[in-house]
């Protein structure tokens, strides 16, 4: 369809991820058009992939408020990264579900320790509404009653939903010794 004959016209179109790329013809640089079209696609495909890296952000900063808490003994804070409906898969120890069991673990938890932890996250895999944090945590926890200290070498896998109110939350916690 011929426009504006003498500057331009629309040969034809693309769709991509719901965007419409029109390809023009431009009679007097018709030599560079295609370096146009890659400038386009390149723009487009950067913008996809930098929503990608915004969101891994977030979902990383749900593991490092968590262990921020963690080391604060801050339980608002911790029960705040959790789902209602978490799930707990310690290596060795009992299964825990849901927030008021996570709750009363976590209050016996402070109530007999202090925890001293680093998170070093090795991979995110955000896929839409769920993501998948795996990482390893280093640190002690020092007993209030008589002052031992346990050293702490886990690895973990977290996953994590993306709730109605678009906040990341930790849905299932799976952890054990780090070999």
């Amino acid at each position: 369809m011929k426009l504006f004959s003498d500057c331009f016209s629309i040969n034809h179109g693309v769709e991509i991820d719901n965007f419409y790329y029109v390809i023009l013809e431009f009679p007097a640089i018709n030599k560079s058009l295609p370096y146009l079209g890659v400038l386009l696609i390149t723009l487009h495909l950067y913008g996809c992939n930098s929503k990608a890296n915004d969101e891994t952000d977030i979902v990383q900063n749900v593991i490092y408020k968590l262990i921020e808490a963690d080391n604060r003994s801050d339980l608002d804070a911790i029960l705040n990264s959790y789902t209602d409906s978490i799930e707990f898969y310690p290596a060795g120890k009992e299964f825990m579900k849901g927030i008021a069991e996570i709750k009363t673990n976590y209050e016996k938890l402070f109530r007999e320790n202090k925890l001293v932890l680093t998170t070093l996250i090795t991979d995110t895999k955000v896929m839409g509404d769920n993501a998948i944090v795996t990482g390893i945590n280093k640190g002690h926890k020092k007993s209030l009653t008589d002052s031992t200290i346990a050293s702490i070498d886990d690895k973990y896998i977290a996953l994590l939903v993306r709730n109605n109110k678009g906040e990341w939350k930790i849905d299932k916690l799976i952890w054990g010794i780090n070999h």
